[in-house]
């Protein structure tokens, strides 16, 4: 997937048509993505994402 960040917040796509996307902040539980989210200031993100059927992708990762 791929992470784009913006004054602390981060939108998360991927490539892959159908995949479902989960993130997590800061070391925290993967929950699935769904919409833009606020990243506190100094936290980290990390996605993964993954299709049915498929692989699952390795995980990106970016920081305010």
């Amino acid at each position: 997937p791929t992470i784009r960040l913006l004054n602390h917040r981060a939108s998360i796509s991927s490539e892959t048509e159908g995949a479902s996307i989960e993130f997590r902040v800061n070391g925290g539980p993967w929950r699935l993505y769904t919409a833009p989210l606020e990243i506190p200031p100094g936290g980290q993100i990390e996605a993964r994402a993954q299709r049915y059927g498929w692989a699952e992708s390795g995980i990106a990762e970016a920081g305010n």
